[in-house]
Order: C-alpha cells, then structure tokens, then sequence
C-alpha cells in the first residue's frame, strides 16, 4: 500500500511473540438473496466438509452460525453477507503456515456457499498485547508501558492531543488511520490495569489492515499476503528494539 510511514522490514520468525489473536474477514457487501431452502444445503455440506460438524437445523429464518474447533484456537462466524474467522495469537506459526489455509476457507465459503465470485471488504486484524507486573502492587503507568514498548513516533502519532475520535476519547484508547484510495492501515493502542490482580497492568496494540474495493475472490489469497505484509512492516514500525531482543530470547518478557 502506497502512503504508509513504515518501511519494509525482512521477514523471519521469532521464538516468543505477543500476538493473541488474528481475525480475517471477507463482506460481500450485500447480502445473498439465495433462499434458506436452498442456501442452508449449500451450509450444511460446507461445514461437514469442512468442519465435520453437523449443522443444527434453524428455529427461523437464517442470519448466522459460528462454527468452533474442539480446542477454541478457531472460531468462524458465517453469513449470507460475509465470512470471517479468529484465530489463537498461541497457535500463530506464520501468514502461510497459520491464516493463509483459513482465508482459502473462507474463499471457497464465499464462492461455494454464498455464491459471489467478489467481495467489497478484505480485512486482516492482528492484536498484540504485553503484560507489565509490578511486585509493589503499583500498576505501571501507560506512559511508562508505552514508553517500553512503542517507538517514540508512533507514541506521538498516538498521543492522546491527536485524538478527534469521540469513541477513543471515552474508552482511552488511541487511534492513528492512514488511507490510500481504497486501502487503509489503523494503529489502536489501549492500556488497561487489572482490577483483579494488583500491580498488573496490560498493553494492546492493535493494527488492522483493510481493502474496500471489488476483489475477485480468486485475487484474495495474493492480496491477502501483501496485506499481511503491510501489517508485519506496521508492526515492527511501532516496536522498540528491546521487544524484539524479547521475542529473540536475549532477555526476559516480564517488564
């Protein structure tokens, strides 16, 4: 995507990441006019084939189904309008290894079950957070865990003098968005303190990468993989340097 202020960075795996979950999302814009007689069949043999999981009949008319793996590391929720999967940041190896075999699930959703050959909206979200603990019981300060874990730049694209979102000012939460013609890339920062566990406190970083245009659905596996690409350069744009030598294993994640 064009416009961003992240450079390319080289892609290679880490032993410890922070990342806990990773949704992927396709909308068709409109929903399938497709009648339930016809598009509950089309369901129905989606998920034994897919899922081996038999689909409950509906009390009414059909708007959605979630459908979950026995260890809740997947969890896919499913429209006449759109598809969309979460993923455990746990069970996170790589783009390829991990998301990309499930955005292909929800290609062949789309195609076979919804029956549209393109979609409106691809959207990739990835949400990484860091837990600070602090032995007096005095939670750290969000100065300070964003201090330790973002980059200076982006704690002041994030600051809170530049906010102009009504929703980001009564939840705290800092939001930056850059947009190019259809695309667009959104940095969400949040800090929380536990109100159970003293002196803990956490901080979320979260980045969204969003394509609002037609896409064919053969198109969406590669334009997939280069939005996942713009998401990993956002990543590493915000870290500072002592995460990453935290997700090396040269030093220990407890801030």
């Amino acid at each position: 995507m064009n416009g961003l202020p992240f450079q390319p960075v080289k892609y290679r795996q880490y032993r410890n990441t922070f990342l806990t979950r990773v949704l992927l999302t396709l909308d068709c814009g409109i929903s399938s006019e497709v009648p339930d007689e016809v598009f509950l069949p089309k369901l129905k043999d989606f998920a034994e084939a897919y899922f081996q999981v038999k689909m409950p009949v509906p009390s009414g008319p059909f708007k959605n189904v979630k459908l979950t793996e026995d260890d809740g590391t997947l969890v896919f929720a499913l429209s006449k309008q759109s598809a969309a999967v979460m993923l455990d940041g746990a069970k996170y190896v790589s783009y390829t290894d991990t998301a990309q075999p499930q955005m292909e699930k929800l290609c062949d959703y789309v195609e076979k079950v919804i029956g549209a050959e393109m979609v409106q909206r691809v959207e990739i979200r990835k949400i990484n957070m860091w837990q600070f603990k602090n032995d007096s019981g005095v939670s750290f300060s969000a100065e300070e865990a964003r201090k330790f874990v973002l980059q200076e730049p982006v704690r002041n694209v994030l600051s809170a003098d530049n906010l102009s979102d009504e929703e980001c000012k009564i939840s705290g939460m800092m939001k930056k968005e850059w947009k190019s013609d259809s695309d667009g890339l959104v940095l969400r920062s949040a800090y929380q303190v536990d109100s159970m566990l003293s002196g803990v406190s956490r901080l979320v970083l979260d980045t969204e990468r969003v394509t609002e245009r037609d896409v064919l659905v053969k198109e969406i596996p590669a334009v997939a993989k280069e939005m996942n690409t713009d998401l990993y350069n956002a990543y590493f744009g915000c870290v500072n340097s002592e995460i990453v030598r935290i997700m090396e294993g040269k030093r220990n994640a407890t801030a």
